[in-house]
């Protein structure tokens, strides 16, 4: 019996984690810059000359640990950016991942819609940068993010910028929201 329960004991106290870190995968220095750091009321206009205030939140930035295996002691650790905002009677966020992944949710709890950048595996935005004419407006040095065609949701495009955010929204239905400088 005193074998036995030695056994045990030495099972329970060898079989203890050290918890080991394999990866760290955070987002790059970068990337991180296309979340502006501040919090900001911004003005856009649609299409019929109305005003229409964007409240942008201060983003937040954190990590998550997930384990490699359920019997396993190893961990990766992952980092995602947020910033939520509102848009009249839309609410929104605009999230940016260790993956070099971007995407804009914006959402009326009628009308669901996210927009991803399409970014074959390019490390940095910086290097998707477009110029764009679109709605008869230029556009210098802005990502692209597209509406999937199986994605439901009435917003087609949004241009998107380093210094700015979002500087353009384009519905289905040609109606559009422009950030007014």
């Amino acid at each position: 019996m005193k074998k036995m329960i030695l056994f045990c004991l030495f099972c329970i106290i060898g079989c203890t984690c050290n918890n080991e870190e394999l990866t760290k995968n955070l987002i790059d220095p970068i990337n991180k810059e296309y979340l502006k750091a501040n919090s900001e009321t911004v003005l856009f206009k649609n299409q019929n000359d109305t005003d229409i205030l964007v409240q942008f939140e201060s983003p937040s930035f954190a990590t998550s640990k997930e384990d490699v295996g359920p019997e396993s002691c190893e961990y990766n650790t992952y980092e995602y950016g947020k910033k939520i905002f509102t848009m009249g009677g839309y609410s929104g966020q605009i999230l940016i991942d260790y993956n070099s992944s971007l995407s804009i949710q914006i959402n009326d709890n009628i009308d669901y819609n996210t927009l991803v950048l399409e970014n074959p595996q390019e490390e940095h935005f910086d290097n998707l940068l477009n110029n764009i004419e679109l709605s008869g407006f230029t556009f210098n040095n802005v990502l692209l993010l597209d509406k999937k065609i199986y994605e439901n949701g009435s917003i087609n495009k949004i241009l998107y910028s380093k210094p700015n955010g979002i500087e353009f929204i384009l519905f289905e239905d040609g109606t559009w929201y422009k950030r007014v400088e």
